[in-house]
């Protein structure tokens, strides 16, 4: 009988097997990245082959809007539900107001594990994003090196670290940022500029900043050479074909982990970024003003199971972050 009551109770805690995996919640932000720079939104000479793949099994967003082209202003809109005069935080440095609820709060009042990694200083957790994660993984030490960024690769391997250390059976958010899309483009392997650009292309010259030069020259009226704009636009896809790549491996890494039959994967941008667009008052920069291309971003959603979703519906309609 002692033995019977045990082996009841061992199937109640699962002891006869590992839990099952529960259900996870996958936001996956791609920072500065415009709308025309995702090939499932018809981006010339755009090659993002995994985030297409999403949009072919989930519903894409064809007018998503980001309330303000600002990286800690945008996400707070994101965890918050809040725009810009809701939220309290106008722009990068201005912290996230601490009586502000947030989206992790209520995940983890619901029994939710909360995981988040971000690349970038805009982002650290001294700024209160932070606020209801059980794991939030920012640049941490490497900031105090000079490095205010995280690869995407670095991203998403520290992702999957946290989802393997994590409780296991809980229902789990994880938030990833990737900041690679963001100037000054550098962060994609040379292997893949090279399926961009040309070999010999380098946009800054003898140390001086080639996007500076661009935006000294607007400012003044004069025209752009238009072969350095076409490689410039070029080396900023390689960035978002580099980060895509990244959210691949991730998305890999969730289906070898069975993360993936009970989920809902959603990718979007805080914000764009001006190209050549010169008829606007400004190019190659983001934040000091709202045109089309700095707010106009792409959102993907897919889901699986309990979060199932219509495959490849495309939604016109105007939608907010």
């Amino acid at each position: 009988m002692k033995f019977f009551n045990l082996f009841i109770l061992c199937i109640g805690m699962g002891c006869a097997s590992a839990p099952e995996p529960g259900p996870i919640i996958v936001l996956a932000s791609f920072d500065t990245t415009r709308v025309d720079s995702i090939s499932a939104y018809g981006g010339e000479n755009a090659r993002t082959p995994f985030v297409d793949a999403l949009a072919e099994r989930g519903v894409r967003f064809e007018w998503a809007l980001s309330p303000l082209p600002t990286t800690l202003g945008s996400h707070t809109a994101m965890m918050s539900g809040l725009d810009t005069h809701g939220s309290g935080v106008p722009r990068n440095g201005s912290p996230v107001p601490e009586d502000l609820p947030l989206l992790a709060e209520k995940l983890g009042e619901a029994g939710w594990d909360r995981i988040g990694v971000v690349g970038a200083m805009p982002l650290e957790s001294d700024m209160g994003l932070d606020r209801g994660f059980r794991v939030y993984k920012d640049t941490e030490f490497s900031s105090w090196f000079g490095s205010p960024r995280k690869g995407a690769d670095a991203v998403t391997k520290a992702a999957l670290r946290a989802l393997d250390a994590r409780p296991g059976g809980q229902p789990t958010f994880l938030f990833v940022h990737y900041y690679d899309p963001h100037s000054p483009w550098e962060a994609a392997p040379q292997a893949i500029r090279d399926q961009f650009v040309s070999p010999d292309f380098e946009l800054d010259r003898k140390g001086r900043d080639g996007l500076a030069f661009f935006r000294n020259r607007a400012r003044m009226g004069r025209k752009l050479n238009k072969k350095r704009v076409e490689q410039t636009r070029l080396l900023y896809l390689a960035q978002v074909h580099w980060t895509d790549q990244q959210f691949g491996v991730l998305l890999e890494g969730l289906r070898e982990r069975d993360l993936l039959k009970d989920s809902l994967v959603i990718m979007t941008a805080d914000h764009g970024e001006m190209m050549d667009e010169q008829h606007l008052g400004q190019v190659y920069t983001h934040g000091p003003a709202v045109d089309l291309p700095v707010i106009h971003v792409p959102m993907v959603i897919a889901g699986t199971g309990k979060f199932e979703t219509p495959a490849a519906q495309v939604v016109k309609r105007r939608v907010r972050l």
